[in-house]
């Protein structure tokens, strides 16, 4: 989660939100929201400056809950999830979450807040609820994947590895020292896609993700994803997102809109890493953040079209 807790950022996120308050979305581009500061947002500034965690929480759970659409709301549950982890209120925030998330509108919080609900019922221990959670939020779980091929100084992100060029999942490559590479099937840890589970090394690597989606009509979708890492995402062989940018996984910190073909449609995905985490997460959706059903995946390679729109 967004640890903000540095003094430095706290204090800039505090300026922000009281000369007057801005807020910002995860979304396709950066949103801003101004607003005056009301009393109860400076009430639970003041606490929190002060370490007085339980009447912060109080103040922006009240915030959210009285306009859970606004811009800022979004920014007030980061804050808000943060502080229910630092005190361990596993169970409040569940409770929370419960109370507002079929309000919720805005895409972007509402996956957040599924998001939360799953990593709270982790740490309790519900495993079974949460595939349900993970199911709802469209999260692919299934992939092929190769790895690892170098990153040294993070040139990865530039260089093209064969499953740039082909796909062929009985051949084996040369891959990071030489080592000798091929595609296997792997299951998501709930719903996080974690090479460095898979793979070694896990210091400056890349990876490969490949899945085929069937759709049973031509329509436009979001590919929403997160990473750790320099992130690269082909539909069709089209790129459609390209980033060299090493960070804290998190759900939805991308969102691409895409036409899917009807028929199959073949989705690669590209992940380096310098060390640390080696990660990431995706999911498709319709424009408002809703899982599709009828979407199908499958690993065995299928013949798709090259020409799509986004």
């Amino acid at each position: 989660m967004y640890r903000l807790r540095e003094r430095f950022l706290a204090l800039f996120i505090v300026f922000l939100f009281i000369f007057p308050s801005v807020s910002f979305a995860q979304d396709a581009k950066i949103k801003l929201a101004i607003e005056p500061s009301s009393p109860l947002e400076l009430e639970g500034w003041n606490a929190w400056i002060r370490g007085d965690n339980s009447k912060s929480i109080k103040s922006w759970e009240r915030i959210i809950s009285e306009n859970p659409d606004a811009y800022s709301s979004l920014s007030y549950w980061y804050l808000l999830s943060d502080l229910y982890e630092e005190e361990g209120l596993y169970r409040q925030s569940l409770s929370f979450i419960d109370n507002i998330v079929d309000k919720v509108k805005n895409p972007t919080l509402r996956a957040s807040l599924y998001w939360e609900k799953i990593q709270d019922l982790l740490k309790l221990g519900d495993y079974d609820s949460v595939k349900d959670y993970i199911s709802r939020l469209g999260l692919i779980n299934e992939w092929l994947v190769i790895g690892p091929f170098d990153n040294v100084g993070g040139s990865g992100f530039y260089k093209v590895f064969p499953p740039e060029e082909e796909i062929d999942t009985n051949k084996i490559y040369t891959g990071k020292n030489g080592m000798e590479v091929k595609w296997f099937p792997a299951r998501t840890t709930f719903g996080v896609m974690k090479f460095g589970n898979l793979l070694y090394p896990t210091d400056a690597v890349t990876a490969y993700a490949l899945t085929f989606i069937y759709s049973d009509s031509e329509r436009y979708a979001f590919i929403r994803s997160g990473s750790t890492g320099a992130l690269t995402i082909w539909l069709n062989d089209n790129k459609i997102l390209s980033q060299d940018l090493y960070r804290s996984l998190y759900i939805d910190q991308d969102a691409v809109r895409v036409r899917l073909n009807k028929g199959w449609n073949k989705l690669l995905v590209k992940v380096c890493e310098d060390n640390g985490l080696w990660q990431f997460i995706l999911r498709i959706t319709d424009e408002n953040g809703n899982n599709i059903p009828s979407l199908k995946y499958s690993l065995e390679p299928k013949e798709f079209k090259k020409e799509t729109e986004y």
